[in-house]
């Protein structure tokens, strides 16, 4: 579901308009082959399109900090955790506009069909040609980005078990032998403190001043 040909096509739609190359990240290296071996693409331009396989997060990093986006061309996901991480590490992205990618990049992304060669290849020509776009993206991506990490999730999570235990009427919460193991932790110390300190109960956002800023998870 990856569209490995989709990008393959769209890069040679526009490779003699770009000096950029292509690469293409990954864990199949006998897929990419494949898909690159029954392309229609040039012979001549097959060698600007190199293949990465099982890169370090220290890569992927760098990967993203050196490219001039990120194209992510599915066909479906149910998340899409590689956008997340180019757009942490200040990297502008252009994604397919299906399945859930619009709800969880909202404004921090560029959007194309997936389907259409010829509308992924326009995007990548945009993007290249307009350096207040790229911009644009970039800082849009990385305010995006912070709603996605993992502190933020587990403090949100907290805070809505809080709402839930604090209006249940359920008397035995602190003896029911389920929840024992967490109210027990809650209990403790270092957990006291309430997630009120951390959370805008109205907007749910994380205070900021609380929580300091931690490298993005790795897709897995």
């Amino acid at each position: 579901m990856k569209n490995i040909n989709g990008i393959i096509e769209s890069f040679g739609a526009v490779a003699d308009k770009i000096p950029h190359d292509l690469i293409v990240v990954g864990n199949d290296w006998k897929v990419f082959v494949e898909e690159l071996y029954f392309s229609q693409i040039d012979y001549r331009l097959r060698k600007r399109i190199k293949f990465k396989e099982n890169v370090s997060d220290e890569e992927k990093c760098c990967l993203f900090k050196n490219a001039e986006m990120l194209i992510f061309p599915s066909l479906y996901e149910g998340f899409g955790l590689p956008p997340i991480e180019a757009m942490a590490c200040g990297c502008p992205v252009i994604v397919s506009n299906n399945s859930s990618l619009p709800e969880i990049f909202g404004n921090g992304a560029y959007y194309f069909n997936p389907e259409n060669i010829k509308e992924i290849s326009a995007a990548i020509l945009h993007l290249i040609k307009d350096s207040k776009l790229r911009n644009e993206l970039t800082e849009k991506g990385k305010e995006r980005a912070l709603h996605f990490r993992w502190d933020f999730s587990a403090v949100k999570h907290l805070w809505l078990l809080e709402q839930i235990i604090d209006s249940s009427t359920f008397p035995v919460v602190e003896t029911h032998p389920l929840l024992q193991p967490a109210w027990n932790c809650c209990k403790r110390e270092h957990c006291r403190r309430r997630t009120s300190d951390f959370i805008d109960r109205k907007s749910t956002r994380l205070n900021s001043s609380h929580i300091p800023l931690s490298r993005m998870p790795s897709s897995a």
